[in-house]
């Protein structure tokens, strides 16, 4: 995954990009014997085209990249989109109601899964596990996926994307940094804040923190691991099917306050404007001392092409107000089959070797990460990036949380008020007046009361 921030930042200017892989007659020859053991027929649908729409990640560039591989082992050629993630829902819902020409494979999130498991537009996934002509139990080993992203990606007793990754919000922080200034790794919201401040140095060009806080770009779910460790709750489903929420709670605006407060007294000027991307490329410039966000940017971090901090970031696990368990945001973006689409089968075949051992194996040796038990207990594994970064993300506490953020329809609209008022809060304004503004509208779109 080399060239991965360069297609982003290429991408990004794009509404989509559309690439038709190259195909299997024309693509080198590749080493298939990890596949031949499995005992189904890899060329079943040879001459078969499928669709497929990826929202841009670490994950689906580094399939993007292998894409000829399964070509040449299956004779299915692959045509994909790869979209900016700020677009890929929007587009993603055009294809849905066009109907005319949907996609065969797609990734799928929790945030809108569940809407399109009950619009009929998700395929169940286990009829295609549980089917020996499609699928070798042994070769497949689908018991070796993590519990709680299988537990994550389902949707009742219906599982609509098989996990790509398996991400966790920990602290990543400067090795090095800390041991020059005699300080030790933070354990709770007060330490992370002191180290923060003390490492903070504008004048030559070092923030002691950075995360995200830019619009639309998942700010609001890396706010809720703050929200959740300081005792608090946002949307809660209840168990009459409505929906409660708890933006203005004594918990809810003091994580709200010190988001604000940590990134304005020791993170990069305009830190409002940055997400994951903006974030991670500080990071690994070396101009931030704490980094905390999702354990998959770890592999960037760790790549000497376009790191300056290889070798010198510590990782450790989300800390917590001191009194609270710490509960970490949990996310896995999956791959799912569309109910409409014309290439079911074959589409499984892509998603059964995108997520089989040896292409889910090497992906998470090469990037950090991923959603098979195997793999996070692969020695080489352990060897290149270490057990801290093992121990923090597996060992992240409030892994067994189905959602911080559950599944609601209005999503986008939660998100939005969410990252608009901590931008208030971040620019001065209380964070009381501004968390009682985000709780009432949620009760307008929720329909609360």
């Amino acid at each position: 995954m080399k060239r991965f921030l360069s297609v982003v930042l290429t991408l990004a200017m794009m509404l989509s990009l559309v690439v038709f892989a190259g195909s299997a007659a024309f693509a080198e020859e590749y080493d298939l014997s990890a596949y031949t053991s499995a005992n189904i027929d890899w060329r079943k649908f040879e001459g078969t085209e499928i669709k497929v729409m990826f929202s841009e990640h670490w994950a689906s560039e580094a399939l993007i990249e292998r894409i000829p591989e399964f070509e040449a082992l299956t004779g299915i050629t692959v045509k994909y989109e790869s979209i900016p993630e700020t677009d890929y829902r929007n587009k993603l819902l055009i294809e849905f109601n066009a109907g005319s020409n949907p996609p065969d494979v797609l990734m799928e999130n929790y945030g809108f899964v569940k809407t399109d498991v009950r619009n009929g537009w998700a395929a169940d996934l286990y009829p295609y596990i549980n089917n020996p002509e499609l699928t070798d139990p042994e070769f497949y080993d689908f018991e070796d996926f993590m519990v709680d992203a299988i537990n994550y990606c389902e949707i009742g007793e219906a599982l609509p994307g098989v996990p790509l990754n398996a991400d966790r919000v920990i602290v990543m922080y400067r090795k090095d940094l800390f041991e020059e200034k005699g300080i030790a790794v933070p354990t709770t919201f007060d330490e992370l804040y002191e180290a923060a401040v003390a490492l903070n140095d504008p004048e030559n060009n070092m923030s002691g923190f950075v995360s995200r806080m830019k619009r639309s770009n998942g700010s609001a779910h890396v706010w809720g691991t703050y929200l959740y460790s300081f005792g608090g709750e946002g949307i809660v489903e209840n168990a009459d099917g409505t929906v409660s929420c708890y933006y203005d709670t004594p918990e809810a605006i003091a994580a709200a306050d010190y988001y604000a407060k940590i990134l304005r007294d020791a993170g990069p000027q305009g830190a409002v404007n940055y997400g994951w991307l903006e974030s991670l490329s500080e990071f690994q410039a070396g101009n931030a001392a704490i980094y905390v966000d999702n354990s998959s940017v770890m592999g960037q971090v760790e790549d000497p092409e376009v790191s300056s901090v290889v070798g010198k970031v510590g990782y450790a696990p989300m800390v917590s107000d001191g009194v609270h368990p710490s509960k970490v945001h949990i996310n896995h973006w999956m791959l799912g089959l569309c109910e409409m689409g014309a290439n079911k089968d074959a589409g499984w075949y892509f998603i059964q070797w995108a997520t089989s051992k040896p292409v889910a194996h090497q992906i998470q040796y090469d990037n950090g990460n991923g959603a098979r038990t195997s793999g996070w207990l692969d020695e080489a594994f352990i060897e290149k990036y270490g057990q801290d970064y093992v121990d923090a993300s597996m060992g992240a506490p409030g892994t067994g949380e189905r959602y911080i953020v559950p599944q609601v329809d209005e999503m986008l609209e939660s998100m939005d008020s969410i990252d608009i008022g901590l931008h208030r809060i971040y620019s001065g304004e209380d964070a009381a007046e501004v968390m009682k503004t985000v709780q009432r509208e949620h009760e307008e779109f929720l329909n609360i009361g």
